[in-house]
């Protein structure tokens, strides 16, 4: 199998850190030491180190680690020493050791990871302080959607208004402290109108959910995709058992919105395609403006806030509008209905399939017209090797074959580990490039700031790339890469990111409320020029999904392209 050199060190950080498996583990707090650290490493990855003593005195322990929503570690850890502030341990598995130090108050654990290469890395984790919920991290009590240490909160309690007060300040604080662009899309006096107009909101007690509310547009209004916020996963399985949720799939296009389907009884005229114009007496140009509010996203992209919201309406919608019943309006056939339809519960909502693929990324050829199709889902690969093999297979096959024209299909693609997108880019241009502009914050990239070169099987077509609002973080890098080394087609509509954004991100908890904030610490710019933040993406062929595709299941996005090729066949 060929590998680019440049990868060999970058490579041996990734296989470490993407192949784990993430599972719960018990901890009891007996002494200083015992329990649940937790922090972030590296770029994004919560982490958790489980310290729990035995019967003869010593340590055992784990390590987890969580990307996103994905739980991506399990790993046992040996070798324990505890003492005298000191601490260190070995992680057989991984052939990685750790050498730290505690704080003077035994809240904080910070030390550097000592790879197989010899290369450090720096971790800090704090001390979880967890309230008694009548078990243990790993048993029934705690958060089994996420396996992390959370807040337990009973549903719908109102929260005293100086705590609320508290950890608002809280959050501005860490805000204030870790962003490294905070004004980037706006100036510090337009941020603290908004800080100090939402801190005057805060006028009561109030539930989680209610806060949640008040704090999102603000949160949302930095701008950036990777600041954002997010329930305690406990309280928010207890809001999926219990919550009240529109029993309506829906789907928003500009300030309108369309039935998709509908959860329950038959109910006369509600068929999907119907407009909604309005929820219990509110307008839905207001509720969606109101939803857009509560969605972060890079500088003044809307894509990615249409996007979220039609993949995930009913958690949004959630916190607008808990009733047990929803008075719906709609017109159908340009006549206008009323009724009103009973709440369900979130187990009852018809859920995204997942994916058949076993990998992120697949790939498909197509012979009348020869088109090969790659679609790339995400860049958080756990499969290191499988991953290098795949794309030499496909690119041998695209190179054997002669296929004139490749598909990059990069919808919906989230983003994850640089390394992957910079391997993927050496396929497709034909020249020497460079990752990302030096960052000297973050020296685990040092691979990328220097010029790689082009892979022997890149290939020679022509290129179309498919983009949505969706497309975010190390995706919007490899788009601006693409823009300006090669010239690949662009089809779709606005990406949700491009040549610069945020992430080493670390996470926060508030500490009242246990909401977890999302905060970047430093930012990420790729070796283009030519890009300037808030101008839009230049697209080839702007194309935007209306319900109508989304009812027939119809894509225009790849009926565009092969209308393209088969034009260009005909009219070479």
């Amino acid at each position: 199998m060929k590998k680019i050199q440049f990868l060999s060190k970058v490579g041996l950080i990734t296989l470490w850190i993407l192949c784990l498996l993430y599972e719960p583990a018990q901890a009891q707090t007996r002494d200083p030491y015992t329990g649940i650290w937790e922090g972030s490493f590296m770029n994004d990855f919560r982490t958790a180190i489980l310290f729990d003593l035995q019967d003869d005195g010593g340590y055992a322990g784990k390590i987890l680690m969580y990307s996103g929503d994905n739980q991506i570690q399990n790993d046992e850890i040996t070798r324990i020493s505890l003492e005298n502030g000191q601490a260190s341990f070995y992680i057989a598995a991984k052939e990685t050791a750790f050498s730290g130090t505690f704080d003077e108050s035994k809240s904080e654990l910070s030390g550097k990871f000592i790879f197989p290469d010899k290369s450090e890395h720096p971790l800090v984790v704090r001390k979880v302080e967890k309230e008694d919920s009548g078990g243990s991290p790993g048993s029934s009590g705690s958060a089994e959607s996420s396996n992390m240490p959370v807040l337990k909160k009973e549903l719908g309690k109102k929260i005293p208004l100086d705590e609320l007060k508290s950890d608002f300040q809280y959050l501005i604080n860490k805000l204030r402290e870790y962003h490294p662009r905070l004004y980037s899309y706006t100036s510090v006096d337009t941020f603290d109108e908004k800080v100090s107009a939402t801190f005057s909101s805060l006028e009561a007690d109030m539930s989680l959910e209610e806060f949640y509310r008040e704090i999102a547009p603000l949160v949302a209004f930095v701008k950036c995709s990777h600041t954002s916020i997010r329930l305690p996963a406990e309280y928010w399985n207890s809001i999926s058992e219990q919550g009240n949720f529109l029993p309506l799939d829906l789907f928003i296009q500009g300030n309108r919105i369309f039935s998709l389907s509908y959860y329950g009884p038959e109910e006369a005229g509600l068929v999907p395609g119907v407009e909604i114009t309005s929820i219990n007496h509110r307008p839905a140009s207001e509720i969606i403006e109101e939803l857009l509010s509560m969605v972060p996203a890079e500088g003044t992209s809307q894509t990615t806030k249409y996007q979220e919201i039609n993949r995930d309406f009913h958690n949004y919608f959630y916190f607008l509008d808990r009733s047990g019943s929803f008075e719906i309006q709609f017109t159908s056939s340009s006549v206008p209905h009323k009724l009103v339809l009973e709440a369900c519960r979130y187990s009852q909502l018809k859920r995204d399939a997942i994916s058949g693929h076993s990998s992120p990324v697949h790939y498909s050829l197509d012979t009348d017209p020869k088109v090969g199709v790659l679609k790339v889902e995400s860049f958080g690969i756990r499969d290191m090797d499988g991953y290098f093999a795949l794309l030499d297979s496909v690119f041998s096959e695209l190179e054997e074959k002669g296929i004139p024209f490749l598909v990059l299909d990069l919808r919906d693609n989230s983003g994850g580990h640089p390394i992957f997108a910079a391997q993927l880019f050496s396929y497709l241009t034909d020249h020497e490039f460079t990752y990302f502009k030096r960052n000297p914050e973050v020296e685990d990239f040092e691979p990328l700031y220097h010029p790689m070169q082009a892979n022997p099987l890149a290939f020679k077509g022509k290129v179309f790339v498919v983009v949505n609002g969706a497309c975010l973080s190390t995706t919007g890098h490899l788009i601006s890469l693409l823009k300006y080394h090669t010239d690949a087609i662009f089809v779709g509509e606005q990406p949700g990111s491009s040549f610069s954004c945020n992430d080493f991100s670390t996470k926060v908890t508030l500490p009242h409320t246990g909401i977890e904030v999302n905060i970047p610490r430093t930012s990420f710019v790729t070796d283009v020029s030519g890009f300037q933040e808030g101008v839009a993406f230049p697209l080839d062929y702007p194309v935007q999904q209306t319900v109508k595709d989304r009812m027939d299941g119809a894509d225009p996005y790849m009926t565009r392209i092969y209308g393209i090729i088969n034009e260009n066949l005909s009219h070479p």
